[in-house]
């Protein structure tokens, strides 16, 4: 829930409730072994502000501007829930038109949950969005970054294509992260526009990713 109170700019605030229990598990796997934060199972609940800036001139296909998206969400007994951690969010997207219809884009993303996140809501690297080309939850721990870039180009009437790049890693804590344990993600992509005068796309990327990992994705509309 938000509201503009600026210009470009909104604030609001989000919430979050979940339960979760853990019906069955592999006998003699990793849940046998560790206790792991969230397999106990239980309600989550958490409440927090929202910052939301947009200077997009188009929020389908941006060839221009910027998105801004920051919030926080605390979670804890005081709310009624099993697990006390904080979700902390950062993300900045820029767009640049560099010839025609041809869009730069660029992409930052910090998520940070300090406390103790049951395992289900830890960061997650990889997926159709962020990291493509690396298999989405392999890796996962309370924190996490990732930089990704795009070059969009427009082929054929409605045909377009993509190039793409990143690089991203988890870490239990700030300390954690490191150049040396950075993963990196690359591929292309097609992309077809559903109507003349709409900027919707269908998205099909290919996309490679650290230790032999790859991937295929459609969706609608930009990664980012």
């Amino acid at each position: 829930l938000n509201r503009k109170v600026s210009g470009n700019v909104s604030l609001g605030f989000k919430s979050f409730y979940e339960y979760s229990r853990l019906l069955e598990f592999e006998p003699g796997g990793i849940f046998d072994q560790m206790d792991v934060p969230g397999e106990e199972g239980g309600h989550n609940v958490g409440f927090g502000p929202w910052l939301w800036f947009d200077s997009r001139d188009d929020i389908f296909y941006p060839t221009s501007g910027w998105k801004v998206d920051i919030s926080s969400i605390f979670h804890g007994n005081w709310l009624g829930g099993a697990y006390n951690y904080q979700d902390h969010q950062v993300e900045f997207s820029k767009y640049i038109r560099t010839y025609k219809q041809q869009v730069l884009a660029f992409n930052f993303l910090g998520l940070f949950n300090p406390g103790n996140p049951p395992f289900n809501r830890m960061a997650l690297l990889g997926g159709q969005y962020y990291m493509r080309g690396n298999f989405e939850g392999r890796l996962r721990d309370k924190h996490y970054i990732t930089m990704q870039a795009e070059y969009r180009i427009p082929v054929w009437r409605f045909i377009g294509a993509t190039a793409f790049g990143g690089v991203g890693q988890v870490a239990p804590d700030l300390p954690g992260f490191a150049i040396d344990r950075m993963k990196y993600s690359y591929g292309a992509g097609l992309r077809m526009r559903l109507l003349q005068k709409s900027n919707i796309n269908i998205r099909l990327d290919y996309g490679f990713g650290s230790d032999g990992d790859s991937g295929l994705y459609l969706q609608f509309n930009e990664a980012f």
